[in-house]
């Protein structure tokens, strides 16, 4: 008997809809005198948007990186990656704070040339932990760390398609603005 792998992809993205579903309900479900709401930019390999929302103990931010570039030689690189992170604050003084909680992260990505063409997705979960300090009320400058799961997998043209799993770290800088 083969095994039907449509039906196992179905409880991953079940999975990470009810994550979403959940951030997004802690989101509306905070009152909108006790949050900050702000915006932000992670640089690492490429730039994220962030959209931060800041409350007496949480930090949930959604964020999003797209990307589409092109060269000469008719190649094409396309990739979207949407997901959030949720951490719980501490204050470590009156400028610094500190983070500590995880990121859920959905990617897809696609290449083509003359001679081939592949397509990438995979999921990311990341527990992460990072400092930042405030500027101003306003303004703050961040660093984090991470230590990224990744599974997919990847389809090119003429080759069989492929499962991956891998795990790495990562540190990002990051730039925000509460309003």
């Amino acid at each position: 008997m083969k095994p039907n792998t449509s039906c196992m992809k179905r409880p991953k993205g079940a999975a990470a809809a009810a994550l979403l579903a959940a951030v997004a309900a802690l989101a509306l479900a905070t009152p909108a005198p006790a949050a900050e709401y702000g915006l932000g930019v992670a640089y690492d390999n490429g730039t994220t948007v962030l959209l931060p929302i800041r409350t007496d103990s949480l930090v949930i931010e959604p964020e999003f990186n797209f990307s589409n570039q092109s060269s000469s030689s008719a190649s094409r690189l396309k990739n979207v990656n949407v997901g959030s992170g949720v951490y719980v604050r501490r204050n470590l003084g009156p400028l610094f704070e500190s983070y500590l909680g995880g990121r859920l992260l959905y990617s897809s990505s696609q290449s083509s040339s003359s001679t081939s063409d592949s397509k990438a997705r995979y999921y990311m979960l990341a527990p992460t932990a990072g400092v930042q300090h405030f500027l101003s009320k306003q303004f703050s400058l961040g660093l984090d760390v991470s230590l990224e799961y990744r599974h997919g997998k990847q389809t090119s043209t003429g080759n069989p398609d492929q499962n991956f799993h891998s795990i790495g770290t990562a540190t990002r800088i990051l730039l925000r603005a509460y309003f």
